[in-house]
């Protein structure tokens, strides 16, 4: 994994945004040439690994975990502004 991490800054300037367990998560662009080329540079296999075999998952999400369409995402952001708004009016003045 560490070695990913440096080809991927080393190839295209990028630095993961966060690791969780065996994942890297980077901020890429929904653009099909970042993200393929991305995760072939995650799954080209150090040189000290001789022949092992390497397999991954590479996904574009809105946000770490939840794959949403875009209507339910829309519906999300007003529903967190709503709340946002309600909890301002709650707050005393300062």
């Amino acid at each position: 994994m560490a070695e990913a991490m440096l080809r991927a800054w080393r190839r295209l300037q990028q630095v993961p945004v966060m690791t969780v367990h065996d994942e890297l998560v980077y901020p890429l662009d929904a653009a099909a040439k970042s993200w393929t080329y991305m995760e072939n540079v995650m799954l080209e296999p150090p040189s000290w690994a001789g022949g092992l075999p390497l397999a991954g998952e590479a996904k574009i999400m809105r946000r770490y975990g939840v794959s949403l369409s875009s209507g339910t995402v829309a519906k999300s952001v007003q529903q967190a502004e709503d709340m946002s708004a309600v909890a301002q009016k709650a707050a005393p003045a300062a």
